[in-house]
This record gives C-alpha cells, structure tokens and sequence, in this order.
C-alpha cells in the first residue's frame, strides 16, 4: 500500500483530478476535503493559522493509516494538510482514499478524519474578526 504525506504552505486546489488516482484493481476513490468554516463558538473566524512538529506528525499519520488499513481494504491513502495561515472558505485538509470498494474507503475517510485531530501534532490557532486569537 502506497500512503502519501504531504504538509504544506501552498493553497490546496479544490480541483482534482481522481482519474490519477484509478487504477484496474480498485473500484473506490474517495476524498474528503476539510474547509475553514467562518463561524465558531458564535465568534466570527477570518483565518486559521496552522503549525506543525513536521517529521513527528508525518510518522503518526503514517501510523493512523497503517491502523486503517488493519480495519479495512485500502490501497493508497493521501493526506494532504496546509500550514500557516488559512483563509476561511479555503481547503485546510484533503485526504484521497482508494481501496477496491466503497465501503472501505469511506470507512478510511472516517478513520483518518477522527484520528488525526486527535493525535497529530499539528495545532491551530483562530483568529478572529474581531482582532482575538485563540489556540484550540
């Protein structure tokens, strides 16, 4: 299996090409793409500003996704995760599953999308409209 880890501080494009990612024994390719909402908490959010412990988070993104491949068929998994500031309205997280039915790539999705807020060392502050600024 084939599992790609990409941090970066380049916008993530909303437009992807899935055909890279067909292949003749799989019959699945999903994605999932995470969007920063404007609104939190009842505080308007202008931007997200994300930071990361690079190599520590790569190696338990690589752990998730070895988890889920326990759990289910999966052939090829992308994380894709921007860095620094993020506008709201723009894509802060993609992930691409493919796996030789649905039912597991969706389930990888799930996975994945749980998982990693949860042990990723990638943190993220608010910022507000209203000038404050927040860690969650």
């Amino acid at each position: 299996m084939r599992v790609e880890v990409i941090l970066t501080f380049d916008k993530i494009s909303p437009i992807l090409d899935l055909t890279d990612y067909i292949d003749v024994d799989n019959g699945a390719v999903s994605s999932f793409l995470g969007v920063v909402r404007r609104e939190f908490k009842e505080k308007w959010v202008g931007s997200l500003f994300y930071e990361s412990y690079q190599e520590m988070a790569k190696k338990e993104i690589q752990a998730i996704v070895k988890e889920v491949r326990n759990k289910c068929e999966i052939d090829y998994f992308l994380f894709k995760h921007r860095l620094g500031k993020v506008i709201a309205g723009e894509i802060s997280v993609l992930l691409v599953a493919r796996a030789p039915r649905r039912k597991d790539s969706f389930k990888a999705l799930i996975y994945v999308a749980s998982s990693f807020k949860k042990r990723v060392p990638i943190w993220k502050q608010e910022i507000y409209e209203d000038g404050t600024k927040a860690w969650i």
